[in-house]
């Protein structure tokens, strides 16, 4: 292998978390929205220094047209994914740092204007 690839692989991040958390913790967040056209946000204050390091997104009805974001104060993690036929869960490579008092954002974006239930997962190390 030369040199040059293998300075690339060593450049590839892998699961990477900050050290100094070392307890699991879960959040849920539960939410409905109507059959109305249009985004909806909710949003999670995280009370505790942390790293988010995965985050799984269910609903109830699941259409194509359907999508969502996760962002926060000055950084976004996901940007239009659209709905799926299945829940989805997203593993972070690196943990995204957050201290006490940090917001998660997350707006769904109803295009299929059908009623639906929206559950959120939020997995941390703190």
């Amino acid at each position: 292998m030369s040199s040059e690839l293998q300075v690339f692989y060593t450049r590839i991040p892998t699961r990477q978390y900050n050290p100094n958390l070392t307890g699991s913790f879960i959040k849920g967040v539960r939410y409905s929205i109507g059959a109305v056209s249009g985004s909806s946000q909710n949003i999670y204050t995280v009370t505790f220094a942390a790293s988010l390091t995965k985050v799984g997104v269910h609903m109830s009805t699941y259409t194509d047209l359907d999508y969502w974001n996760l962002s926060g104060s000055g950084w976004q993690l996901f940007d239009t994914i659209y709905t799926k036929t299945i829940p989805e869960s997203f593993v972070l490579d690196i943990g995204k740092d957050l201290v006490s008092g940090s917001k998660i954002i997350f707006d769904f974006y109803n295009s299929s204007a059908t009623a639906k239930v929206i559950w959120m997962d939020l997995y941390f190390i703190r």
